[in-house]
C-alpha cells in the first residue's frame, strides 16, 4: 500500500507540473531521507554537563549516518529522531511531530537546535559535481519551539566548493507547523559542493526554533513553490484519510472473519465483500468516500446478524417439529421469514401438542425483578402480569428464575413463553438442555395479538392501540426418552444500567401420549 501512495503522490506532483523537474537526490546524496541509522531514544542536551541530571547519554551533535556533524562551541543539540517517538531536542517537551512533512508516521527526521550564539550544522559533500544549470533544494522544517522563533543566520542550503553560498532566507519559524524551504540556484559551470542543514542563533535555546527537518529533495530545474506545496498538501490529506480507510478495512475484515457473524449470508455480506474488493483510492476525497461506504456496509452487515440469528433459531425449532426451513436473501427478509416461521410453529404446536402440563406458580428467583408489571401486557388488560427484571440504578442486570418438574413421563414436549427486551440485555430460556435467546428488542411491535396467538398481520387486534407491545412467542421442543426431571430456567443479564426484559405466559405442552402416561402414573400412585 505504501508503494501505491508513493505512486499516487508522484502522479499528483506531475499533474501540477512539479515533475517537469528531475529529482536527482539519490544521484548526489546519501541518506537524504534520514531513513538509515538509529534514532535517539531519550533526548539530546545542548550542554554535555547536563546529561546526568536529564537522564540521557546524548549531548551536542549525535552522529547521523551519511552526514557530518560540524563541531563548534558548546550550546547546541542535534541528531536523528523518530517521528512521534517522544525523544526531546535541547530540552524536555521539544519533540518531533506526529507526522513528517509528507504526512508519514514511520520515518525519521533530523533535529537541530542551538543557543547563545553557537552554530548547529550537519553537512554532506555531494557524491559528484553538479553540471552547469539550475537546481532547487527543497526541505521541510518543523519548529517545535514556542511562538515565532527568530534566528541570526539561516544555514540551510547548498555551499559551492569555491565558497559561494545559497541559503534559505527564513529568519522566523512559526511553531508547530511544517514549512517548505525552496533554495533555487544556478551554476554557470560544473561545481562541487555540499549540502548544509543548520543555523546560528542568539539567546537561550528556549527562545530559538527546535527544528526537525525532512523531505530533503534536490531537483534539477526550478520548482514552483506554490504548486509543490499544493501537491504535497493534497498528498498529506490523502495519507491522513488513508488512516481512517485502513481502520475501516480492518473492521470490515474482522467482521467477516468473526464466527459470530457466520450466519449473515444475504445481500449485506455480498455488499461488504464488494466494498472490500474495490481498488484502494488515491485521493483524500476518494479515501473519504470509500471509508464511508465501508463503514456503512460493515454496520449493515453487523445489524443483519440479529435478523439472521432469529431466523436460524426459529428454523431449528421448526425442524424439530417437522416443518421446512425458510431462507432469506437479506436481513429485512430474514426477519420477515422469521415472523412467518414463528406463526407456523405456533400453529403446529397448538395443533399437535394438546395436553397441558401444569407448571408451578412459584419460581426460585435470584436478582432484582418487578414481579407485578401489568401495564404493557400483550393482552391489553391491566390485570395480567409479567416478570420484568430491570436495573435503573447503579450496577448491572443479573437475574434468574427456575423451577424443576419431577417425574415427567417420556414423550415429546414444547415449552413456550412470550418475551421482549431492551438494549444490550440478554434473556435466555432453557429446558431439558435446550435454549432460546432471540427475544425481540422492542417495547412496541406486533407478534402476539390480544387473544394470545402468534400474529404479525396488520389485520390483527393488538394492545397499545393496535401497535402491539413487542411481545413474541419463543419455543423449546424437547423429547424425553424416559421419565425424568426437567429444569426450566430463565436468565437475564446486561452489563449496563437502564435495561429491562419481560417474560410471561409460560406453557408446557405434551402430545396425547403424555396425558395417558401421566394418568397411568397417577392411577398407580393412587392404587
Amino acid at each position: 500500500m505504501k508503494k501505491k501512495l508513493l505512486f499516487a503522490a508522484a502522479m499528483l506532483l506531475a499533474a501540477v507540473g512539479v515533475n517537469a523537474q528531475t529529482d536527482v537526490t539519490s544521484t548526489y546524496l546519501t541518506n537524504a531521507d534520514f531513513s538509515q541509522g538509529t534514532p535517539v531514544t531519550v533526548g539530546v542536551c545542548t550542554y554535555a554537563r547536563d546529561k546526568g541530571v536529564n537522564g540521557t547519554e546524548y549531548a551536542n551533535l549525535v552522529p547521523v549516518e551519511g552526514w557530518t556533524a560540524v563541531e563548534s562551541a558548546d550550546g547546541k543539540a542535534g541528531g536523528l529522531f523518530a517521528i512521534g517517538g517522544g525523544a526531546w531536542l535541547g530540552g524536555k517537551g521539544f519533540t518531533a511531530p506526529a507526522t513528517d512533512s509528507d504526512g508519514n508516521t514511520d520515518v525519521n527526521v533530523l533535529g537541530i537546535v542551538t543557543c547563545w550564539g553557537a552554530t548547529v550544522k550537519y553537512t554532506q559533500n555531494l557524491k559528484q559535481a553538479l553540471p552547469a544549470g539550475t537546481y532547487t533544494l527543497v526541505i521541510g522544517a518543523y519548529n517545535s519551539g514556542n511562538g515565532q522563533n527568530t534566528i541570526k543566520s539561516n544555514l540551510i542550503g547548498f555551499v559551492e566548493a569555491g565558497g559561494n553560498t545559497h541559503y534559505a532566507t527564513t529568519s522566523k519559524y512559526i511553531s508547530n507547523t511544517w514549512k517548505y524551504e525552496f533554495i533555487t540556484f544556478t551554476l554557470s559551470a560544473e561545481t562541487e559542493g555540499y549540502i548544509s542543514l543548520g543555523y546560528t542563533g542568539e539567546g537561550g535555546s528556549a527562545g530559538l526554533p527546535h527544528l526537525f527537518l525532512s523531505g530533503l529533495t534536490l531537483f534539477e530545474g526550478e520548482v514552483d513553490a506554490q504548486e509543490y506545496e499544493a501537491a504535497k498538501a493534497a498528498a498529506r490529506e490523502a495519507k491522513e484519510a488513508k488512516v481512517l480507510w485502513d481502520a475501516a478495512v480492518a473492521a470490515a475484515q474482522a467482521a467477516l472473519a468473526n464466527p459470530d457473524y457466520a450466519g449473515v449470508t444475504g445481500s449485506e455480506k455480498t455488499a461488504l465483500e464488494t466494498e472490500l474488493a474495490k481498488a484502494e483510492p488515491t485521493t483524500k476525497d476518494g479515501y473519504n468516500e470509500a471509508t464511508t461506504a465501508l463503514n456503512n456496509a460493515t454496520n449493515a452487515f453487523k445489524a443483519a446478524k440479529a435478523s439472521f440469528d432469529e431466523l436460524a433459531e426459529i428454523n431449528a425449532v421448526a425442524a424439530k417439529l417437522g416443518l421446512d426451513a425458510l431462507t432469506a436473501a437479506s436481513g429485512d427478509e430474514a426477519i420477515e421469514q422469521a415472523h412467518v416461521q414463528n406463526v407456523a410453529v405456533y400453529n403446529k404446536v397448538t395443533a399437535d401438542f394438546t395436553f397441558p402440563v401444569s407448571l408451578g406458580t412459584s419460581w426460585t428467583q435470584t436478582g432484582k425483578s418487578n414481579m407485578n408489571k401489568s401495564e404493557q401486557h400483550w393482552d391489553g388488560t391491566s390485570t395480567s402480569t409479567y416478570y420484568e427484571p430491570d436495573q435503573w440504578g447503579a450496577g448491572s442486570v443479573n437475574w434468574e428464575i427456575s423451577q424443576t418438574l419431577t417425574g415427567l413421563p417420556a414423550g415429546d414436549y414444547v415449552l413456550m413463553a412470550t418475551g421482549r427486551r431492551s438494549g444490550d440485555i440478554t434473556m435466555t430460556m432453557t429446558a431439558a438442555g435446550e435454549s432460546v435467546t432471540t427475544f425481540p428488542n422492542a417495547d412496541f411491535g406486533l407478534g402476539v395479538d390480544t387473544s394470545g396467538a402468534a400474529n404479525f398481520s396488520e389485520d390483527g387486534t393488538y394492545a397499545a392501540d393496535n401497535r402491539g407491545r413487542g411481545w413474541q412467542w419463543r419455543y423449546i421442543p424437547f423429547t424425553l426418552t424416559e421419565a425424568g426431571n426437567v429444569e426450566i430456567k430463565v436468565t437475564a443479564t446486561a452489563p449496563s444500567t437502564h435495561q429491562w426484559a419481560s417474560i410471561t405466559a409460560f406453557k408446557l405442552w405434551g402430545k396425547a401420549e403424555a396425558e395417558v402416561a401421566i394418568a397411568k402414573a397417577e392411577l398407580l400412585a393412587a392404587i
